[in-house]
């Protein structure tokens, strides 16, 4: 059942943002994907210490993913431009929290594969998710450094978006597998 929450929570995490920089709206709010997804791992942390671990940063994005919904609705117009800056401010920490979370999210689902001892596949494709999770996120929080070079920027971008797919359905594919094979969790 954890597994299936987490399926389910990964398609709300795409990112399809309607709107304009002063108003916009996601059309899968991270939100409820973030409500899924900690439910998920809390389910799984009965079977894995990482779960557990991979739950505190889940709560803390559900906490941003709050904000960054008000504040794309302008609901949050009353704060100004500190309204703007812990919006930025939240976006760097959401990457550092994602990072982590998909460290021992994965590491625990890898975990479980482990357990079962028929699954090593499974548990080799979680691995190698995590270290492709790691790559993306660590350029993304790099990705600062690159704003005076628009060529090397508009590359590292290009880079950052195309890892950011394989991550986010790679990960979608993991958690379905592991929903379909592995049916004690």
């Amino acid at each position: 059942m954890g597994f299936g929450l987490m399926t389910a929570g990964y398609i709300f995490l795409c990112n399809f943002t309607i709107g304009s920089d002063t108003m916009f709206f996601d059309v899968f709010p991270d939100i409820a994907g973030w409500i899924l997804m900690t439910l998920g791992v809390m389910k799984l942390s009965l079977y894995t210490p990482k779960m557990k671990i991979a739950a505190f940063p889940a709560v803390a994005l559900l906490g941003i993913s709050a904000y960054t919904l008000l504040y794309g609705f302008n609901a949050l117009s009353f704060l100004g431009e500190n309204g703007k800056s812990i919006y930025e401010a939240l976006s760097y920490a959401n990457v550092v929290l994602m990072l982590i979370f998909h460290f021992f999210m994965l590491e625990g689902a890898r975990d479980i594969a482990l357990d079962t001892e028929t699954l090593p596949g499974l548990a080799s494709q979680l691995r190698a998710a995590n270290i492709i999770s790691v790559i993306y996120h660590v350029l993304k929080l790099l990705t600062p450094v690159f704003y005076g070079n628009t060529a090397v920027y508009s590359v590292i971008f290009m880079i950052i978006w195309l890892l950011y797919v394989v991550v986010l359905l790679f990960t979608e594919y993991l958690m379905f597998t592991c929903f379909r094979k592995i049916t004690v969790m």
